[in-house]
């Protein structure tokens, strides 16, 4: 077998190819050790085959060993495709081989025949991890750098289609706008192949682009914004005249063209052009539901309190002012809570493109921020706040008249990163999510706790505002049960000849309806809040791999700690902190009661959805 293997072997190429250190040791020493710096029959060297095949000893053993180390060139390019051992390393995603060649001192910016770095070819296959790795233990440049024919990594992710390498370089702040010799943009070769799930991604990213508003008079820059860009990325022409829905369009791609050009619609819509009535549409469908409140109370003062057994109007009495209060006060007050709710910041998370401008120091590094802020623009001092401010220095980012420091970088060395959870990051706020945010695409978001995005209060709902929603369910709740119970008790007490009996029916059987609507929503809430769940999570329960189902239906949840604790929580949002990611004991317990099935005996944190 030994002499079969060694017939095998015959090479220093197989025998780093295979891993095999011993024979590879018996070769130089049969052989001359020149002969690493001299590529095999195909035209590559021993260290490339090493790299490819992730044989970190046998790399370890060329580039440590010294009489090794005389002939070995770390950064020499093979005779067929001009790339080095990263290059090769690179393909396969080969972590282990790319610490090694750090170590020692391969060059990140030689290029092979076609121009291509190592990040490129990470790019082109995917290799995510390399590249996060690149970037955070090696320093390496892998989003500006640029090929022969002035293309991004970006453009090579979206190309192949590579969704979480593209999540990452966008995180990183990859130039979505940049476009090579062909002027061709990321976007016109995600289209060019049909990757529609690029597409979208870019297009949301575009969505909430920070530029630099420069001052003419000086020429430097004057402050920053944010715009959607979506629009312009669009119609954006390559150098063929063509923009990306139409190049989707020649290449057969109809589903992507077709989703790209409602997209484009939504940005044209005159809604979005006309300042009163985006503002308008901004608040959904809030003004129906404030309307709708108020005619009932209107019609329970009129056709319910107010009236006597003949259904005409009656002087008022003690008695009837009493029922007239006890549904009114929760009423009001309840609406001011969905003001609340509509105004208040509902959790947003601070985007990474603000991180990346306070890293190049254009903002100081201790911001004062009180009260909170509102979706129409209102801070704590009743004084209007614009939207850049909003999203600059959003108030959840801080408790009530407390300083706090601004991260003067991105958030680069997370753990969900290190771990390969690439779905945590968002594209178009540029951040790691901690686990139970959601970007919401109403608000253009990312928001804590994100429960649910409610069109009737026009704002997500999420850690910092999800009180006031229950509480404003809860008022609005005891108004409708007092108003039914009247009207039941004065429709029994109606003479059958009433004229006014009509009036009755028709406000109970409104009034019923909204009942059985607040009460549903109501016992979702009051549920998911008992099991610290949010909406989100119990509907998509499937979709997160922190909280486990066994096939019984049980529910392992890491964040419950008892119905007591989890309602404090919720209205003491300070208390409730949400990791990044589960410790090893916490994943561990989660796989055990997946795996495990009939063993646990349902702690308290274990109830069926």
């Amino acid at each position: 077998m030994e002499t079969k293997q060694k017939t095998l072997i015959d090479t220093l190429s197989k025998a780093c190819a295979y891993g095999d250190l011993d024979r590879l040791g018996e070769l130089l020493k049969e052989k001359d050790y020149s002969l690493l710096s001299t590529p095999d029959a195909e035209g590559y060297y021993p260290l490339q085959w090493a790299a490819l095949n992730n044989q970190v000893h046998c790399a370890k053993y060329l580039l440590e060993d010294s009489q090794c180390r005389k002939h070995v060139n770390i950064d020499a390019k093979d005779n067929t495709t001009g790339q080095t051992a990263l290059h090769w390393a690179a393909v396969r995603g080969c972590v282990n081989i790319l610490e090694v060649l750090h170590d020692f001192d391969a060059s990140f910016t030689v290029k092979d025949n076609k121009g291509y770095t190592c990040a490129h070819v990470a790019a082109q296959y995917g290799q995510t991890a390399f590249l996060y790795y690149m970037k955070m233990k090696c320093k390496a440049d892998i989003v500006d750098v640029l090929d022969d024919e002035l293309r991004s990594t970006l453009h090579w992710a979206c190309y192949q289609g590579h969704g979480d390498t593209a999540k990452l370089l966008l995180y990183l702040g990859s130039d979505l706008r940049h476009v090579d010799k062909e002027k061709c943009s990321p976007l016109h070769w995600a289209a060019i192949k049909g990757n529609g799930h690029i597409t979208h991604m870019l297009l949301q990213s575009a969505s909430l682009l920070l530029c630099e508003d420069r001052d003419d008079s000086k020429g430097e820059p004057s402050g920053t914004t944010f715009q959607d860009a979506r629009e312009e990325y669009l119609l954006e022409k390559d150098g063929t005249g063509s923009n990306a829905i139409e190049l989707a369009k020649q290449k057969g791609h109809a589903f992507v063209a077709t989703q790209m050009e409602k997209e484009l619609r939504r940005t044209q819509a005159w809604t979005r052009k006309n300042k009163i009535v985006k503002t308008i549409m901004d608040l959904e469908f809030l003004p129906i539901l404030v309307s709708i409140i108020v005619l009932l109370l209107i019609g329970y003062t009129k056709t319910i309190v107010f009236i006597d057994k003949k259904g005409e109007n009656a002087p008022a009495t003690a008695n009837s002012v009493f029922w007239w209060f006890i549904v009114l006060v929760p009423s009001v007050v309840g609406l001011g809570f969905l003001y609340q709710c509509r105004k208040m910041d509902p959790g947003f998370l601070l985007t990474g493109q603000t991180k990346s401008v306070k890293r190049k120091g254009t903002y100081s590094e201790m911001v004062s921020l009180n009260g909170s802020k509102g979706m129409a623009g209102g801070d704590g001092n009743g004084e209007i706040r614009d939207a850049e401010d909003d999203l600059l220095f959003p108030a959840s980012a801080a408790q009530s008249d407390h300083e706090i420091a601004v991260d003067m970088d991105y958030d680069l060395d997370s753990a969900a990163l290190w771990t390969g959870n690439w779905n945590q990051i968002c594209p178009t706020c540029r951040i790691v999510k901690p686990l139970r945010a959601k970007h919401d695409s109403m608000t253009n978001r990312c928001v804590e706790h994100f429960d649910h995005h409610c069109p009737w209060v026009g704002n997500a709902i999420g850690k910092e505002n999800r009180w006031h929603f229950l509480v404003f369910l809860i008022l609005q709740m005891w108004a409708l049960v007092i108003s039914v119970s009247m009207a039941i008790y004065k429709l029994s007490q109606l003479e059958h000849a009433s004229p006014n009996t009509g009036y009755v029916v028709g406000f109970l059987v409104m009034d019923v309806s909204l009942t059985i609507s607040v009460l549903t929503l109501l016992s979702a809430q009051i549920n998911s809040i008992a099991k610290n769940m949010t909406t989100n999570e119990m509907a998509n329960i499937h979709r997160y791999n922190y909280i486990a189902m066994d096939s019984y239906g049980r529910v392992f949840n890491p964040f419950d700690k008892g119905c007591n604790e989890n309602c404090f929580e919720v209205f003491h949002p300070s208390r409730g902190r949400s990791p990044v990611t589960l410790d090893e004991d916490m994943q561990h317990k989660i796989r055990d009661w997946i795996m495990d099935k009939q063993m646990h005996p349902g702690p308290p944190c274990c109830r069926k959805v």
